[in-house]
């Protein structure tokens, strides 16, 4: 760890925010100590760094008077209990948001919020390949039925979206028994295009892993959660 940089940033922060109070300079430190224990994978070593850093900085701003009744000499410990609050994952005064890079990370404090996200993130995408694979081999029988039987697929499917059971019992039943509930897939399809959707169910994650299979023509509005997500023909790109 560049001990001097780390200085350098966390400076820059407190006089980019005006931090002038305690809680406001403890919020910065809570996140610079945040993102050098994430970028070191709790080295103790690095992160006792950090915290000489955060008291020489925190020492910094000891009021003269302080100074003088300590007999002249500014205290190095001035900034002890904040780095046991620190330590301890304390929360200081509110959310930090300063947007400094430290160590090739966003110098930002920890966000429950952004945690359930991930959290949530990482428990469905593992799914969404499972999804996609799926929908794929939907799209390879819709794409055989137009080859060998257009007017059969167009009878059932021309001018509706319907379960894939439906269309085809056979591969309805091979729906993956991993999918969550909201993952039915429908299909609309004539004798030259088609669109296969996936529901609403891993639409959150594939938003991330697989934006390009978001439907357009569902999703108008960039918000948490999609409706559908599939593969279609240009043809059928606003079905």
């Amino acid at each position: 760890m560049n001990r001097e940089k780390l200085e350098q940033t966390v400076r820059k922060v407190i006089e980019d925010r005006n931090a002038r109070s305690l809680g406001e300079r403890s919020e910065i430190y809570s996140a610079a100590r945040s993102s050098v224990r994430k970028a070191t994978n709790d080295e103790p070593a690095m992160l006792a760094d950090a915290d000489e850093v955060i008291e020489e900085v925190e020492a910094s701003f000891t009021p003269a008077k302080a100074i003088k009744e300590n007999g002249g000499t500014r205290p190095r410990r001035g900034a002890a209990p904040i780095i046991s609050a620190l330590a301890g994952g304390a929360v200081l005064g509110g959310i930090a948001t300063a947007a400094a890079m430290i160590l090739g990370l966003q110098f930002q404090p920890y966000s429950p919020v952004a945690a359930k996200l991930m959290q949530q993130y990482n428990a469905t995408a593992p799914l969404v390949p499972v999804a996609v694979d799926y929908l794929h081999k939907v799209r390879d029988a819709v794409v055989e039925m137009q080859k060998n039987d257009p007017e059969a697929l167009e009878a059932k499917a021309a001018h509706k979206f319907i379960p894939v059971a439906t269309l085809d019992l056979a591969l309805g039943k091979q729906f993956p028994k991993s999918m969550p509930p909201g993952s039915g897939i429908v299909v609309r399809a004539d004798k030259n295009d088609y669109k296969v959707l996936s529901g609403w169910g891993l639409c959150a994650a594939a938003r991330i892993a697989t934006p390009e299979m978001i439907d357009p023509v569902r999703a108008k509005v960039d918000v948490l959660g999609c409706p559908n997500f599939g593969l279609w023909t240009p043809g059928a790109a606003k079905w």
